[in-house]
């Protein structure tokens, strides 16, 4: 049977949620765990299965990221608080700290030999680039190919590894990569915030299909994502999209599209998504300036 991660005060971090929620041992362990075991584990005397602390967990409605996280001393993860750290520090410009950050995963890695310290290397790498325009080693970016090809199932760590580093590889890999998203997401597609980082995933391969001109696949992309149920809450999903379709019809329809684009950041301005409205308005000038320039 598989134990339960061995981290401290598990079963005390569960009698104070318990007790909180208002629950007895005796309703709290009914057809899942005999009273006896159950007080064992809240005195952390023993452990309880995976399975059992997960019934467990649902019966006083508490989730189980919301447990590790109590359990944590309301500390996010490493991989949490390194992607907060990553994203501050890369809106903000600050290379050196972004390169603190990279050098301390590589520490990480020497020490323990686990690779996802190194993958975490790379994806700050790949953030840096996009401030200093700095290239890749190849033996990084193989590294890096090799793991997402490698995964048949991607969870949140593989979605959000893709998302910070397709734009640093080749389009040919992005185009393969991002057609096996669907299929190596299928468990978690429809949790919202994993499909929040699935829509990030899609408009960056949009974005670098138009920039290469592959405008099928860009147009591909952009019905898959409108054909999706896109919940009424995903409002700045929403207007990203239909910017992107305002860049793709300015192929075709060039006043049509630009004013669908312009509108889109106009909505961004309304709504005070600021930095949005400025990336994608910056980003709109350079695609004028790049089709008068075909």
């Amino acid at each position: 049977m598989i134990k339960v991660v061995c981290m401290k005060n598990l079963g005390n971090t569960f009698r104070k949620l318990r007790l909180h929620k208002g629950y007895n041992l005796s309703n709290t362990a009914r057809d899942i765990i005999s009273v006896s075991h159950l007080s064992k584990f809240e005195r952390d005397e023993t452990d309880i299965t995976v399975s059992k602390l997960l019934l467990l967990l649902n019966r006083i409605n508490i989730s189980f990221k919301e447990f590790i996280y109590i359990n944590n001393e309301f500390k996010v993860d490493h991989f949490e608080e390194l992607i907060v750290n990553m994203r501050k520090s890369y809106l903000s410009g600050d290379l050196k700290f972004l390169n603190k950050l990279r050098k301390d995963e590589i520490s990480k890695f020497e020490l323990t030999n686990l690779l996802s310290y190194k993958l975490n290397s790379i994806m700050i790498e790949a953030i840096t680039s996009d401030l200093t325009h700095n290239k890749i080693e190849q033996a990084n970016l193989k590294t890096l190919i090799d793991y997402l090809w490698q995964v048949e199932i991607w969870g949140e760590y593989e979605i959000i590894l893709y998302g910070n580093t397709l734009h640093i590889l080749d389009i040919d890999a992005v185009i393969m990569l991002s057609s096996e998203v669907i299929k190596k997401s299928i468990y978690f597609k429809n949790m919202l915030s994993y499909k929040r980082d699935l829509f990030g995933i899609y408009f960056n391969t949009i974005r670098i299909c138009l920039e290469h001109n592959k405008l099928k696949e860009a147009e591909a992309y952009l019905y898959e994502l409108k054909n999706q149920n896109i919940p009424e809450t995903f409002i700045l999903e929403k207007i990203i999209l239909n910017f992107y379709f305002g860049i793709f019809k300015m192929h075709t329809q060039y006043k049509q599209g630009l004013e669908l684009a312009q509108e889109s950041i106009y909505i961004l301005h309304k709504v005070e998504s600021l930095n949005h409205a400025l990336n994608y308005e910056e980003y709109l000038q350079s695609y004028i300036k790049k089709l008068e320039n075909e």
